[in-house]
This record gives C-alpha cells, sequence and structure tokens, in this order.
C-alpha cells in the first residue's frame, strides 16, 4: 500500500509539471509574437518619415534656388519652393545675362555661377534682361492659351522666347499633341517647326522647352 501511494503522488507531481510547461511555452510564444509585431511596426514608421524628410529637402533646395535667383535679381516670383514657369524664365534670365549655355536646366555650371554671383552681391539681372521669356510674351495659360485655340491648353513651359507643351485637339475624338511657340511683339504665335526643328538647333531654343515640343519626337 505504501509503495502505491508513492506511486501515484509521483505521477501526479509529472501532471503538475507538464502543465506549468505548457503554460510557460504558451506564455514565450505570446510574447515573442508581440515583440515581432512592435518590431515591424516600428520599420514602418521610420520609413515614412524619411520619405517625408526627402521631400521637406527638395522644397528647402528649390526654395534656395528662387531666393538666390532674387538676390541677383532674376527672379520676382514668391519662394515658394515650386519650380514652375516663372522660375524657369528666371534661370533662363540668369543664364542669358551670365554668358551661360541657355538651356534652362539648373545644372552644375549654373549653379555654380549663381552661388559665386550671390556670394559677390552681384546684381546679374537688370531691367534690361526681362523675367519672362524674349519678345515680352508672358508664361500664363492667359496669354498662350489664344495662340493654340481652339485647342485647350493641358501643360506649357517658356524659356528664350519660345513655349512647349501640350493640347487638347477638338472634335469628338480629342487627342493631346504636342506645340511650339515663339515670342513676337508681346504675344505668342506658332514657331515654324521647320526651321525651330532642324538640326544643330539653330534658334537656340532651350532644351527644356524643346523637350515638351514637336521637336522631341522629330
Amino acid at each position: 500500500m505504501m509503495q502505491s501511494a508513492r506511486t501515484g503522488r509521483a505521477g501526479a507531481l509529472v501532471a503538475l509539471s507538464v502543465v506549468v510547461l505548457a503554460v510557460i511555452a504558451a506564455g514565450c510564444s505570446s510574447n515573442d509574437s508581440k515583440d515581432s509585431s512592435s518590431s515591424s511596426s516600428t520599420t514602418k514608421e521610420t520609413t515614412t518619415t524619411t520619405s517625408g524628410d526627402d521631400t521637406e529637402e527638395t522644397v528647402a533646395f528649390d526654395k534656395t534656388i528662387q531666393a538666390e535667383l532674387a538676390e541677383v535679381g532674376c527672379y520676382k516670383g514668391a519662394d515658394d519652393g515650386i519650380i514652375g514657369p516663372e522660375t524657369d524664365a528666371a534661370i533662363v534670365a540668369f543664364q542669358k545675362a551670365s554668358g551661360l549655355t541657355v538651356d534652362g536646366e539648373f545644372g552644375v555650371e549654373t549653379e555654380s555661377a549663381l552661388r559665386e554671383a550671390v556670394s559677390a552681391g552681384k546684381k546679374v539681372c537688370d531691367s534690361s534682361t526681362p523675367a519672362v521669356p524674349s519678345g515680352g510674351a508672358a508664361c500664363t495659360a492667359a496669354a498662350i492659351g489664344p495662340a493654340i485655340a481652339p485647342a485647350t491648353l493641358l501643360s506649357y513651359r517658356c524659356g528664350g522666347g519660345f513655349a512647349s507643351g501640350a493640347q487638347e485637339e477638338g472634335g469628338s475624338q480629342g487627342f493631346d499633341a504636342a506645340f511650339l511657340l515663339q515670342a513676337k511683339g508681346g504675344s505668342w504665335a506658332k514657331a515654324n517647326t521647320g526651321e525651330a526643328c532642324a538640326a544643330g538647333n539653330p534658334l537656340k531654343i532651350p532644351q527644356s522647352v524643346l523637350e515638351g515640343s514637336p521637336c522631341e519626337g522629330s
């Protein structure tokens, strides 16, 4: 009888040990799952923050470009960090006044020349160097729209006395097409694409304008 009681008590202890180990294992598994979820969440937050920082840096850099162009007298718009037609025209005006290659692009050469002009406190552009394209035509939808009528203006860019962009042709089966305009007498007129698109760019149209014109596909 004594031996049987001991055997029964030992069996109970073994069973209890199994239950305790099962509870501990379940707890560890739950914690591991929580830790994994927490780690994943942290990674996502870090990625989002980095993306936001990149956007803020880009806007800050563009604002600096506008502020410096204004400081040398080539830009009269707002320092809003939005590089649009007015800022593009200011870059072209700066390149012309500085004797640089007029391509409308803010490349290394243009950036370096602008930094030097700002450091020297030099006014590169003046009243004789308009911030709008040569010819006196305003780089606005209101000024460009009539020149491409009856088509509808979709987008545009200006530089060096030329404007290009996309227009939607009329009719029941409308389609998008590129256009190229030239500033003449204070307004826009359709450019002679045969001459404008000739090899060697004889009219010295800024590259940024050519890229959005019919010349791009010729």
